[in-house]
């Protein structure tokens, strides 16, 4: 696509000066492309906007190419402020038939990436559609069992969970996928597999409509609320983390871990509502904090197991990986599962001590009532 037109070429060869600028950077050599990348940057604009300004050009499907490189260039040097003017270009160029009205597949499938590439940086709904013909059919098999089962209780329990069971299911689908495939390097090669697979579950996530939390702690829908953003939040560093593995970028991540960070902080939230999905959430987000900061989402862990009954790290994972898990992003957790360990094993102990404490109480209690019983004169 990059030489189909002569803004996408140009732009195409800003993107690999800039990608050379970093390779001689690492090396510590002299060597300063920046000119090089801004020479061909404004090249591209320029012919972006003479052919915007013309209007018999103005919705050429090579401008939506050009604009998408763009996209891309702008997104690998973290110049996020451009997405969203990019992107409402392409959303005007194909306004009338969506990206149906692209004719190249490719290139539907590249604009609806970048599109929830922006969205998950921006925290907003997509724009556009995931084109049909271009999302892959999952069989998950046996994979999402124990999801199935639990999603049944959590409908029932809590009916503010209800939007998000789509995204569950199409995510864990997902994973299920990545699970089974992950060694087949061949299949990755060209990223349009990954797209296939992770789009759909993306599209879900960030179609999630945000709702406010009720100012009264007490009401019934406050933990389900805080539960359901904490998902949201969790899904996305869950494939932040995945398409890194898979060998995209994925500069969205921090912005979600800060904040799941604050969403673990509310005041009063009742994190046993819906105990499975809330332990899964704090164990994604865990995972991919330094342990110096994931303190408080290993306090949380273990107060959510002890309300599933869990004793041990190792059970707490099985229940984790029941909801949806890929082995191959788990590099680091057993220092999270020590982590997880010693502090349980620490509550348990003074749980184990309480109840001591207090059975001796009782013992004492009911000695000194029957001392006093013998002791009283008739």
């Amino acid at each position: 696509m990059a030489l189909s037109d002569p803004a996408a070429w140009y732009i195409t060869l800003a993107n690999a000066a800039w990608h050379r600028s970093r390779k001689y950077k690492a090396e510590e050599s002299d060597f300063a492309p920046g000119q090089e990348v801004m020479k061909y940057y404004r090249l591209s604009l320029q012919s972006i906007a003479r052919r915007l300004a013309d209007p018999t050009k103005r919705n050429d499907e090579g401008l939506v190419v050009a604009i998408a490189g763009l996209i891309c260039h702008n997104s690998s040097i973290e110049n996020h402020d451009q997405l969203k003017v990019h992107l409402e270009e392409i959303q005007r160029i194909a306004q009338k038939g969506g990206l149906r009205s692209l004719h190249n597949p490719i290139l539907r499938l590249m604009v609806s990436w970048l599109d929830l590439t922006a969205a998950s940086y921006l925290n907003i709904s997509p724009r556009f559609e995931i084109p049909k013909c271009l999302s892959l059919e999952i069989d998950p098999g046996n994979d999402t069992r124990c999801l199935e089962q639990l999603l049944a209780t959590w409908d029932e329990e809590c009916p503010d969970l209800g939007d998000i069971v789509s995204a569950l299911r199409v995510t864990a689908a997902a994973a299920s996928y990545v699970n089974r495939h992950i060694n087949h390097p061949t299949l990755w090669r060209d990223g349009t597999a990954a797209l296939r697979v992770l789009g759909p579950a993306l599209h879900e996530i960030l179609s999630l409509e945000g709702r406010p939390l009720p100012s009264n702690p007490g009401d019934k829908s406050y933990s389900a609320r805080a539960a359901r953003e904490a998902f949201r939040r969790a899904a996305l560093v869950f494939m932040a983390v995945v398409k890194v593995k898979l060998g995209f970028e994925a500069h969205d991540m921090a912005a979600h871990l800060d904040a799941f960070r604050q969403i673990s902080q509310l005041p009063l939230v009742d994190w046993a509502v819906v105990p499975e999905l809330n332990l899964w959430a704090h164990v994604v987000a865990a995972a991919r904090e330094k342990p110096e900061d994931r303190a408080w989402h290993v306090f949380t862990i273990v107060s959510i197991m002890q309300a599933l009954g869990l004793e041990t790290a190792d059970r707490a994972f099985e229940v984790v990986r029941g909801i949806m898990w890929v082995d191959a992003i788990a590099e680091g957790d057993d220092d999270l599962r020590r982590e997880i360990d010693r502090l349980a094993w620490g509550s348990f102990g003074r749980m184990v001590r309480d109840l001591q404490a207090v059975s001796e109480g009782v013992c004492l209690a009911g000695l000194g009532t029957s001392l006093s019983t013998e002791c009283t004169p008739e």
